[in-house]
């Protein structure tokens, strides 16, 4: 999509895919040697580290084309969402991404997927609605100036004990809030979650409630925000679609 080519350099891989967090220790920067003790010239910094954050592209899990309706806004703030539906065999995940969208549009008439960018339980990160649009939600609240990540699976326990996120899925959720943070000088502080802009809804679930009151999420944003540059690389072609091959057949 157009719009998300700012916020991420879009890769091409030709090798194999790549995991769901690869880190570039490489660091961007100047070059320039130090200058001479007394020079009077303050050192450059060193590089940052840069971490990259692999994105299924739309293309490679099945999307369809976004309708005209869309809303253009800008994200001052992290909004965390579940999609409610428990996700027991973690190979279905990209068939789960593609019904979500399916009844946001067919059944509920929204022009796309509501969510910005959805994670699994396994970590793997899908591009969902261009992140310069608005996304939508199925109650009361205006999700205008909010990005809005989905977490794969029920935290809420609507059909039997709630699900527990898995480590590798909030660090995966981290990357991208930071990423965001970092494109539009969001201050992670703003971090919430569904349920706090609403009455009508549990979501994100208690399991992921619990984490954003005790801060744990927040502070994993703040480290990366501190402490790297953070990428989100867009798998498209034919490394988007053997990633989604290897989820499902895992």
């Amino acid at each position: 999509m157009a719009g998300m080519t700012n916020m991420h350099r879009r890769t091409f891989m030709i090798a194999a895919a790549v995991g769901p967090l690869a880190l570039a220790a490489a660091g961007r920067g100047s070059s320039q040697a130090s200058p001479a003790p007394g020079s009077g010239d303050v050192p450059a910094a060193p590089p940052r580290p840069v971490l990259e954050v692999p994105v299924i592209g739309r293309a490679a899990w099945g999307a369809l084309a976004a309708r005209r309706g869309l809303r253009r806004h800008r994200p001052v703030r992290l909004t965390l969402h579940h999609s409610g539906v428990r996700l027991t065999e973690d190979a279905s995940a990209p068939g789960m991404v593609r019904q979500h969208q399916r009844w946001h549009m067919l059944e509920k008439g929204h022009p796309d997927i509501d969510y910005h960018f959805l994670v699994d339980r396994r970590g793997n990160v899908y591009e969902g609605r261009d992140p310069s649009f608005r996304g939508d939600t199925q109650t009361d609240y205006d999700p205008t100036g909010h990005l809005l990540v989905c977490c794969e699976g029920d935290y809420e326990g609507s059909a039997g004990a709630p699900q527990r996120p898995t480590p590798v899925m909030l660090r995966a959720v981290a990357a991208v809030f930071a990423a965001a943070s970092q494109r539009w000088d969001i201050d992670p502080a703003t971090l919430g979650g569904h349920r706090e802009y609403t009455s009508m809804t549990s979501c994100p679930g208690r399991s992921l409630q619990r984490l954003m009151r005790d801060g744990s999420v927040e502070s994993q944003i703040e480290r990366l925000v501190a402490q790297q540059d953070v990428h989100l690389m867009t798998l498209d072609g034919r490394a988007g679609r053997r990633t989604v091959r290897r989820i499902e057949r895992s």
